[in-house]
């Protein structure tokens, strides 16, 4: 029925052996190894302080003869922090350094998205940011179920009516995204 396997030759190799050892062998150390191949420091060499950690103890009696008590140290005391910068110039050097820009058209397009696109669209997505170069919008869906839903059902409805919103604006593409 099957034809037959031809049986696997087992190889062996050799155990290793170890080398005998004689008193004439190499191998044997007839002298005891001095005591100083095993000893790294003196007893008495680790109860002594350096001058280096005298220094820094020193330092660190001056830093808690600074301090009040019951108050926790500041590692990094807020003279040597950098003034607090906006929140909003935050964003926009971040947003701008991404290549992101203020588009208008995008602005209007968020507060008519519930007018335009059918409902079932309108509850979940949100139209998300605008790539001027590519003629990309990209709109931003919950989770990876709700995606495929209108990737598959509506992602031509939801292209046609973004045209006919703005036909002054060339869009090339509607991509569907995650919100992560």
């Amino acid at each position: 029925m099957f034809p037959k396997r031809k049986k696997a030759v087992r190889r062996a190799f050799p155990e290793p052996v170890a080398p005998e050892v004689t008193d004439e062998s190499p191998f044997v150390d007839t002298e005891p190894e001095p005591e100083m191949f095993y000893a790294h420091a003196s007893p008495e060499g680790r109860k002594t302080l350096t001058e280096r950690d005298l220094a820094r103890n020193a330092g660190v009696d001056r830093l808690f003869s600074l301090t009040r008590r019951g108050l926790p140290i500041d590692a990094d005391p807020h003279e040597t922090h950098a003034d607090p910068i906006p929140m909003s110039n935050a964003v926009e050097t971040l947003l701008s350094r991404l290549g992101i820009h203020e588009s208008p058209w995008l602005e209007r397009l968020s507060q008519a998205w519930a007018e335009i696109v059918p409902e079932e669209v309108a509850r979940d997505a949100v139209p998300g940011k605008w790539d001027d170069e590519r003629g990309i919008l990209f709109v931003y869906v919950p989770n990876a179920r709700r995606l495929f839903e209108l990737r598959q059902n509506y992602l031509a409805k939801i292209e046609a009516a973004v045209r006919a919103f703005a036909p002054e604006i060339k869009l090339r593409q509607v991509r569907l995204m995650q919100n992560v």
